[in-house]
C-alpha cells in the first residue's frame, strides 16, 4: 500500500509520472514533490513553478520546457489532467504527446517535470509511459481495497500514538464510502478532540464526526418508504437535535435516493455486487444495505421521489418553506405517491 513517494533532496528525480483514479494520492504526492523541490528555494518558489492543466496550449507547454530557473536550482512544471491518456484523445492531446516524446528524448536537466493524469486508459501501452519507466519515476495512485483502507486509517491514529479497535475502523470506512479526503478530515478533527487520550471510543467518534448520524439515514429511508411518514419524521427531528443541519440531512436524503436509483438500474441489468462495486466504488457494507432497499422501490418510483425533494429544495431555497419544515413535506408527499 505504499502510494507515498519517497523523497530526499540529493534523490529528487527530474520526472514523475503519477496517474490512477484516486486523486487523494496524486494531490499528496504533487505536494511532497513541491515541498521538495522548493526545499531550499521556498521564496524563490512562485517564480519557479508552472501548473498547466486542461486548457493547455502546445506553445506554452513547450515554452516551459524550455525555460530556466530563476535564482533557483530547479524549476518544477506540472502537467494536471491534461487528457495525456484518455481514451479517445484529441487532435491536440496527441500533439501533446509528441511533444512530451520529442522533450524527453532530450530532457532541460534544470527542470522537474510532473505529469499527473486521473483518466487513463491502456496507459502502459503508450510509448511516452515506457519513455518515462526508462528515464523518470512512476506511480500508479489507484485508489485503495477495503483492507487497505482499514489499514490505512490504522496507520493515520497510530502516527498519532492513538489505540483504536477495528470496529471504529470499520464504522469509519464504511461511513464514509472509502472517501480519503473526507476521512483525513475525520480523523484529523478526532485527533485534535482527543488532546493527550491515547485511546479512541465510539463515544468520541459521535461526539466529533457528522457522519455518526449516517446510520439514521438507512433507517430514515427505511420509514419513508414503508409509508411510515410520521416515523420518519421522528428518525428526522432526532438527527437535526443531534446537531445535523436540516441541509446536510436533505444533501444525505438525496445522495442515498440517487444510489438507490444506480444500484437498481445496475441490478434491472444483471449485475451482480461485485459488478454493481467495481462501477460505485462503495464499502460492501453500504452496498449491501443499498442492494436491500432497492427491493422496495420501482425506477419510477425513485425518480419520482427526486422530483419531489428538488421541488421542495426549490421552495426552502427561495424562502417560501422553511427548511425542516419543508423535509416534513416532502416526506410526507413521497409517501403519498
Amino acid at each position: 500500500m505504499d502510494k507515498i513517494l519517497k523523497l530526499k533532496n540529493n534523490q529528487l528525480s527530474n520526472l514523475y509520472l503519477l496517474y490512477g483514479n484516486e486523486r487523494y494520492w496524486i494531490e499528496k504526492n504533487l505536494n511532497n514533490i513541491f515541498k521538495t523541490v522548493f526545499a531550499k528555494d521556498d521564496e524563490m518558489k512562485d517564480y519557479n513553478y508552472d501548473l498547466i492543466g486542461s486548457d493547455f496550449t502546445l506553445n506554452r507547454v513547450e515554452e516551459v520546457l524550455q525555460g530556466l530557473p530563476f535564482m533557483s536550482d530547479k524549476r518544477l512544471v506540472v502537467l494536471k489532467n491534461t487528457g495525456l491518456f484518455k481514451k479517445n484523445g484529441s487532435k491536440k492531446e496527441k500533439e501533446l504527446e509528441n511533444l512530451l516524446i520529442e522533450y524527453l528524448n532530450n530532457p532541460n536537466p534544470q527542470i522537474v517535470l510532473v505529469v499527473a493524469e486521473v483518466e487513463c486508459h491502456n496507459v502502459k501501452s503508450r510509448k511516452i509511459y515506457k519513455l518515462i519507466h526508462k528515464e523518470g519515476t512512476i506511480l500508479h495512485c489507484n485508489s485503495l481495497k477495503p483492507y487497505e483502507i482499514r489499514q490505512w486509517i490504522k496507520e493515520q491514529f497510530e502516527n498519532h500514538n492513538i489505540k483504536v479497535t477495528g470496529g471504529i475502523i470499520n464504522t469509519l470506512a464504511a461511513s464514509l464510502d472509502n472517501n480519503l479526503y473526507t476521512l483525513e478530515n475525520e480523523i484529523n478533527k478526532i485527533v485534535a478532540y482527543l488532546g493527550d487520550k491515547e485511546t479512541l471510543t465510539i463515544e468520541d467518534v459521535n461526539a466529533v464526526c457528522a457522519f455518526a448520524n449516517n446510520d439514521n439515514i438507512f433507517e430514515l429511508i427505511d420509514k419513508i418508504s414503508e409509508g411510515k411518514s410520521s416515523d420518519a419524521i421522528k428518525v428526522l427531528h432526532k438527527m437535526n437535535k443531534n446537531g445535523t443541519h436540516y441541509l446536510l440531512i436533505y444533501s444525505m436524503i438525496v445522495n442515498h435516493f440517487r444510489l438507490l436509483t444506480k444500484v437498481l438500474d445496475f441490478t434491472q441489468r444483471g449485475y451482480t455486487s461485485k459488478n454493481i462495486n467495481n462501477k460505485l466504488k462503495l464499502h460492501p457494507f453500504r452496498l449491501e444495505k443499498a442492494i436491500k432497499q432497492t427491493s422496495l422501490f420501482t425506477l419510477k418510483n425513485l425518480h419520482k421521489k427526486l422530483s419531489i425533494l428538488a421541488k421542495y429544495e426549490g421552495k426552502i431555497k427561495q424562502g417560501k418553506i422553511e427548511g425542516v419544515q419543508g423535509l416534513e413535506m416532502a416526506i410526507v408527499e413521497m409517501n403519498c405517491q
